[in-house]
Parts: C-alpha cells; structure tokens; sequence
C-alpha cells in the first residue's frame, strides 16, 4: 500500500533493483568465465602466455611472428607443446626495404675486420636525412637523392615518413669509366679528369688554350682532349641517371607530393653545372645540401656544432657518414629513453 501511495519513490527502488541486479550479473558472468570457469585444455594451470620483447628500444610485450614460433617449437624443451593464435586480418600503412643478404655480410666483414663491431644497419636515405633535410620539408613533401660513386638511392619523405625508396645501380664511377672509355684513358687518368675539370679546379699544368686539357701521362710529353668532348661525356651519363629518377618518380604518381622540392647529396652533384642540369629535368626548386649535425634532442634547424677543425666535414661527400652517426645518436638516446612507468614516477 505505501509503494502504490508513491510511485516516484516506487519507480526509483524499482530501477535501482534492475540496476543491481544486472550489474552483479555482468560482474559474475566475467569473473566466471575468466577466473572461476575451467579453460576448455587439460591441465589449464599449465598454460602459459608468451611473448617477445626488445629492451634496446623499450618495447615488451611484443606479438610473436609465425617464424619465431615455428623455431621455438622446433628448439623448445621446457614446454610440452607451442601453440599460437592467428590473426584473421591485420592492416597497417608500411614501407618495406630489403637488401641482398650477401651484400650487407660482405659490408659487416669488411666494417669487421677492420676493428669494429656493426650494431645496427640504416638504410643510406634514411641516414642522409638527418643531415640533410629540415623537419618542415620532410613534413610538406621532398625528394632526397643521393648520387654515390657505384649507385644512386634516392627517398621520398612526405609528412615526416619515408613515402617511397629505391636504389640503382649507377653511380659516380659509372662517369669515370665513359670518360675513360670514351677518351681513350686509363682509370686514374679519368678519375682525375672527372675530380678536376668537372669540379671546374685549377690544372697544375700551363695550358693557355680553353677548349683543350692536358692529362698528366707516364711520358715526358702530357696527353691533350677535347673540353666539348669531355663535356658531352659527363653530360649524357648525368642526364641518364637524373631522366631515370624523374621518370620514376612520374609513374609512380608522387611529383604532387615534393611541395619542398629535390635535394641532392653525394659527391657526383660536385659535377660543373650539375645543379643547373637537375633544375632543367625535374622542373622544380633543387638544391644540394650542406650536412649538418645536431643533437639527438635538438630539433631547431638552425643550431649546427661545429669546430674549425672539423669544417671540412661541410662537403655534401660527407653526408652518409654525418648522417650514420647522427641516426647512432638517435637510438641511442631513445634506448637510454625511460618507460611510461618511470616517467610518470618521476613527475610525482
């Protein structure tokens, strides 16, 4: 009779019972399945969960890959059985970079026997873009390539991510060998062309004529070539190898994202007129890169360390070497990083 003479007050004890009963039923219904309720294996409280981990970069807890699982179960002799579960459909935006397994164990030996220990492998684009590139254009969009002496890689970095890589195999030697080829010269003769008339350097030798240069030979009596000759050479191998990467870039669509433009390292842009040569090509603002090393931490542009002895590691030929170590810096910084426990402890 007292509920029916308040049906507000009835109403609420009405809803406050459904409330507490549902929510003890939800609470026990979990608490069974997970605590109370057998698991559907023989022996459940011999099963255990595991899982990889990599303390260098602070990463527990990491999802195993099926390889790994398949060696565990072949090597495991603690656990009677491995089994793992699969995921039915994973996604995820990813840029994958391989290299020929040979190549990098011949690099490793060499870097080895040499007295050192290689610790980590960093692909040359990445390396080239701690030195070489500012954060703003590898945010807006910009084509980094980096033009060595046996090949050309070049990355594409679009919103402070690499987009795109890839690597050919020309490169600075391959215009030593046409001169050589061409000019009818011996290897070192055509490096020393390349080095001196294509880096536009004084000759030591007293020759007044412009349109001719005199090589250095074993005899008393200097060998003499064509510059129109020695011209057309360079000219052909540098436009080849810039048309190869402009064309590429071109069918793979990604000339709307380079906002920044093209940025050159590596000793090959040393080449007269080269920046000329590449404006012309990719019809684009172009630049070559001075590198520069910053602190792991520091990300303004403009603070650069560096002594005057060591001013003349500001050569483009430089920047791969800058840039390995610069990404050393890096990992290391981030390995010596605390976990998200201890940061939060340390605020308190």
């Amino acid at each position: 009779r007292r509920l029916g003479r308040a049906p507000g007050f009835t109403a609420a004890a009405v809803v406050a019972l459904a409330l507490g009963v549902g929510a003890s039923t939800a609470i026990f219904s979990v608490v069974d399945a997970v605590l109370i309720r057998p698991l559907p294996f023989r022996e459940p409280r011999r099963l255990m969960v595991l899982w990889e981990k990599n303390p260098a970069l602070n990463r527990y807890r990491l999802f195993v890959a099926p390889v790994n699982l398949a060696e565990w179960q072949d090597r495991a002799t603690s656990f009677e059985a491995l089994a793992g579960m699969q995921a039915a459909r994973v996604e995820c935006n990813v840029h994958l970079i391989s290299v020929d397994r040979t190549m990098m164990e011949n690099h490793a030996r060499v870097v080895n026997q040499a007295g050192f220990n290689v610790k980590q492998i960093c692909f040359t684009g990445l390396a080239d873009g701690h030195c070489a590139l500012s954060e703003q254009e590898k945010k807006e969009g910009v084509l980094l390539v980096d033009l060595g002496g046996g090949s050309t890689a070049y990355v594409v970095y679009c919103n402070n991510a690499v987009h795109h890589s890839s690597v050919f195999a020309v490169g600075g030697e391959h215009v030593t060998n046409d001169l050589a080829l061409g000019l009818n010269l011996t290897m070192p003769q055509a490096e020393e062309l390349k080095c001196t008339y294509a880096r536009l350097l004084r000759f030591t030798d007293a020759n007044a004529d412009p349109h001719a240069i005199r090589i250095p030979t074993n005899d008393k009596k200097p060998r003499t070539v064509l510059r129109q000759d020695v011209d057309l050479i360079i000219d052909s191998r540098i436009e080849e190898l810039l048309q190869f990467v402009h064309e590429d870039i071109q069918q793979r669509q990604l000339r709307p994202l380079l906002t920044s433009g093209v940025v050159f390292v590596g000793g090959g842009t040393q080449l007269h007129h080269f920046t000329e040569r590449a404006g012309k090509i990719f019809a684009m603002p172009v630049r070559v890169a001075v590198p520069r090393i910053l602190a792991p931490n520091d990300a303004h542009a403009a603070t650069d360390f560096w002594s005057d002895r060591h001013e003349f590691l500001r050569d483009t030929t430089f920047t791969t070497a800058l840039g390995l170590v610069r990404h050393a810096c890096v990992a290391h910084a981030h390995a010596k990083r605390p976990g998200w426990l201890a940061r939060l402890f340390s605020l308190s």
